[in-house]
C-alpha cells in the first residue's frame, strides 16, 4: 500500500501502518457505454490517491449479456494500466455491478498474474464513474474504518423518511424502518490536528475552512450511504442474500445504494457518514450518459443527513 501521510491525525504512525498493511484495499466501480469517453478523469483521480489502492476493479457486462444497449469498449490505456483490473460478468447486475460481482467472485486476477483473494476484513471502496475524487479520499476513509472497524464508512448519506418509505413500499422485506438520528462526537484535538496538517501542507490558510471537509468532525448514522461520495465496505458485512435479486421487490435491487443499505440494515451493520463533505473536487464530473431510471422512484424517500447537530 502507498504511504499514509495523514497518520498524525488519529493514530500513531506505527499502529496505523501495521494494521493497514495486513489488509487489502480495493477500489471498485462500473460504467456504461455512453460514459466511457468521459471516464479518464475519474480513473485518474483513483490511481493518484495518497493511499494507493491495491487494485481498481472496473466491472463491465460481457458482450451479449447486457440487458440493453451496446457493449462497453474500454480505451487502450485502461487495459494496459497495471492498477486497473477489468472484471467481466456474465450477468447484468445493473448499477450494483460496482460491488456485487466482485464480492460474488471473491477474488480478482491482477495484471501481474497473481490472484488477489478478498479477505473478510479487506476493504472495498465503491466509486461512481461520474465523479473526480479528491486525492485523500481513500486515506481519510481508511483511517476512520480502522478506528471504527465494524461499520460501513461513507462520505455522503441520507435518512429514510419512514412515512414515504412505507407508502412507496420499495423494500419492505429488507428495510425495517429508520433509526433515530445519532452522532459520534470526535474529540476536538483530532479536529485541531486535521486543521494543522492541512494548513502546514498548503491545503488551506489559517482563516479558512478545509475545502471538501466538514467544519466539524461529527460522524452521523445514515440509513443509505450514497455512492457518489465513495463508500468503504468489508466483505464480511454481507451474506449470500446480497446476490439474490429475485426474492425482494424489483425496485430495490435496481437502485444500488438502497440495495446495499437494505442488506446492511438486515444484518445490523451501522452506516456512518464521515468528514468528507464533498470528496469529489467539482461535484458531478459529467452528466452525459447518466440516466436515473428507478432512482427516481426512491429519491423521494431520502432526505440528507444534516451536517450540523
Amino acid at each position: 500500500m502507498g504511504p499514509l501521510i495523514f497518520w498524525p491525525l488519529f493514530f500513531s504512525h506505527f499502529l496505523l501502518l501495521t494494521e493497514a498493511s495486513r489488509k487489502s484495499v480495493l477500489g471498485s466501480l462500473t460504467t456504461i457505454p455512453d460514459r466511457v469517453p468521459f471516464l479518464n478523469e475519474t480513473l485518474f483521480s483513483l490511481v493518484t490517491q495518497t493511499v494507493q489502492l491495491d487494485a481498481i476493479v472496473l466491472t463491465i457486462t460481457k458482450d451479449g449479456a447486457q440487458k440493453q444497449g451496446p457493449p462497453v469498449i474500454l480505451p487502450e490505456w485502461v487495459l494496459l494500466s497495471p492498477q486497473i483490473v477489468v472484471l467481466e460478468t456474465d450477468k447484468d447486475w445493473g448499477p450494483a455491478k460496482k460491488l456485487v460481482p466482485l464480492l460474488h467472485e471473491g477474488s480478482v486476477v491482477l495484471k501481474n498474474g497473481t490472484s488477489l483473494v478478498l479477505g473478510e476484513r479487506d476493504r472495498v471502496v465503491t466509486f461512481d464513474d461520474d465523479r473526480i475524487y479528491a486525492p485523500w479520499t481513500v486515506e481519510v476513509m481508511l483511517m476512520y474504518s480502522l478506528e471504527f472497524p465494524d461499520v460501513v464508512i461513507g462520505n455522503d448519506g441520507h435518512q429514510i423518511d419512514t412515512m414515504m418509505y412505507t407508502k412507496n413500499n420499495v423494500c419492505p422485506k429488507v428495510l425495517h424502518g429508520t433509526r433515530e438520528n445519532r452522532k459520534v462526537e470526535v474529540k476536538m484535538k483530532k479536529k485541531r490536528k486535521l486543521r494543522n496538517w492541512l494548513t502546514e501542507n498548503g491545503y488551506i490558510s489559517e482563516d479558512t475552512e478545509p475545502p471538501g471537509l466538514l467544519s466539524d468532525l461529527y460522524l452521523r448514522v445514515a440509513d443509505v450511504l450514497v455512492g457518489c461520495g465513495a463508500v468503504m465496505y468489508q466483505p464480511r458485512f454481507f451474506d449470500s442474500e446480497l446476490f439474490d435479486f429475485d426474492t425482494y421487490d424489483s425496485h430495490c435491487s435496481k437502485v444500488d445504494d438502497v440495495w446495499f443499505a437494505s442488506h446492511l440494515e438486515r444484518r445490523h451493520i451501522p452506516r456512518l457518514r464521515i468528514t468528507l463533505k464533498d470528496p469529489a473536487n467539482g461535484g458531478d464530473a459529467y452528466d452525459f450518459g447518466n440516466k436515473r431510471g428507478s432512482a427516481d422512484m426512491v429519491s423521494p424517500m431520502l432526505k440528507p443527513v444534516p451536517a450540523e447537530v
